[in-house]
């Protein structure tokens, strides 16, 4: 069985990578894809933003989960 600080480790590491990733793709992707065009403009401060806190708690998750080991 899992202890649950294991897990909650995990779950904030997941939810940290997801967001980084996203936003990440969201400013990278018209760089990989001219031909399509997005539904709407892309906030730039927005992405990046969003992207930075996902990596502190990407970061958080990490340091939580290598400490819980």
């Amino acid at each position: 069985m899992i202890p649950l600080p294991v897990i909650l480790a995990e779950i904030i590491m997941a939810l940290g990578g997801a967001l980084l990733f996203a936003n990440l793709w969201a400013l990278l992707q018209p760089r990989f894809r001219p031909d399509k065009v997005p539904a709407r403009p892309i906030q730039r401060g927005r992405a990046l933003t969003n992207a930075i806190i996902g990596f502190v708690v990407f970061a958080w998750g990490f340091a939580s989960f290598i400490t819980r080991i």
